[in-house]
């Protein structure tokens, strides 16, 4: 759900060239695929409604896309993010950063450590313009 109740489909981002290196969707079900197999003749990225959010994202030349497979608990949510966001700020590799927050989430001891599916290089890392 987006602001005023809209609802993002993987259709609403057909179009749309300029899209980030890295996207996030720390919602229930955003990482899943339901893509079929895709009819003769049909355009590779022609969106079909019931293509989903990540699947969008990809197709559009998103290069890295993290999301949940199934409905994510908000503890484990918030756990996830934090310590997600906070190595991934640092500067950590994208695959060290999901590493850590799936660990964190276990601490909880909820089987949503292992909700997150990342699609994309585990070796991408952020810059960090505070650097030197």
């Amino acid at each position: 759900m987006c602001a005023g109740q809209e609802v993002l489909r993987g259709a609403d981002l057909d179009g749309h060239g300029d899209l980030p290196a890295l996207v996030f969707f720390n919602a229930c079900e955003a990482a899943r695929v339901r893509r079929a197999a895709r009819p003769q003749g049909q355009r590779l990225f022609a969106f079909r409604r019931s293509t989903s959010v990540a699947e969008a994202f990809l197709a559009g030349g998103v290069a890295n896309f993290l999301g949940t497979h199934w409905p994510v608990g908000d503890q484990a949510a918030l756990a996830f993010s934090t310590d997600f966001y906070t190595r991934l700020l640092d500067g950590a590799p994208l695959g060290d950063c999901v590493l850590s927050a799936r660990r964190r989430v276990l601490q909880l001891d909820s089987i949503d450590w292992a909700d997150y599916v990342l699609y994309g290089s585990a070796d991408f890392t952020v810059g960090n313009p505070d650097r030197a």
